[in-house]
């Protein structure tokens, strides 16, 4: 007859000195580190600078463009002086877009400072991106010489009308309004993307 052995028995209890090791709380995901998830990735944020300025250089007229990358060195001028004109720069020079180097011409152009154009023109010459011809030869815009004023009673003492010719035929009018106390001084003025004799045109019906 066949007999079984008696069953053994195995303590599995752990030892006193044992412990597990241990483990993130169920249901919280792990904390990303503070810089990865707080810092703005720099390429990025260019992209997003630069992005608007794509369907400005395809306009046909400069106007667009231009309005918003002086309106871009004023607001920084005004924010915090040269310094943080020369920041954007070297954000804009360290970016190797078409875009960067449309900004950094007209920023050429438009700046005053001799020592940050000699820094854009450097790195400008290592670059073969393609911009207009107006924007290539920006700084060679001419004023006409007609001038056509427009006499208005009250605060305002009158428009003065006059045309900027680009390189490439491009013109655009523009409207500067002067008040009469003091005499000459200017309240406002603003591009119009079109020539001055379609304009005046326009301005005569409405007037």
């Amino acid at each position: 007859m066949l007999q079984l052995a008696p069953p053994r028995h195995y303590d599995t209890a752990m030892p006193r000195n044992h412990r597990e090791p241990k483990r993130p709380p169920r249901g919280r995901a792990m904390a990303e580190p503070r810089a990865t998830r707080n810092e703005p990735d720099a390429a990025s944020a260019m992209q997003a600078t630069l992005r608007p300025l794509r369907p400005m250089l395809r306009d046909d007229s400069p106007v667009p463009f231009l309005m918003h990358i002086s309106s871009m060195m004023h607001h920084m001028s005004a924010k915090a002086g040269p310094k943080e004109i020369e920041k954007v720069v070297d954000g804009l020079i360290a970016a190797p877009y078409a875009e960067s180097t449309a900004a950094l011409t007209a920023i050429t152009a438009l700046t005053t400072d001799g020592a940050l154009r000699e820094r854009i023109a450097a790195s400008l010459a290592g670059r073969r991106h393609m911009v207009p011809v107006w924007l290539r030869h920006l700084s060679e815009a001419m004023a006409g010489s007609e001038v056509c004023v427009a006499a208005n009673p009250g605060m305002v003492a009158g428009h003065l009308l006059f045309e900027v010719k680009f390189a490439g035929g491009k013109r655009v009018t523009f409207m500067v309004y002067t008040v009469a106390d003091p005499p000459g001084a200017v309240l406002d003025a603003f591009p119009v993307a079109m020539p001055l004799e379609p304009f005046m045109v326009i301005f005569a019906v409405e007037a």
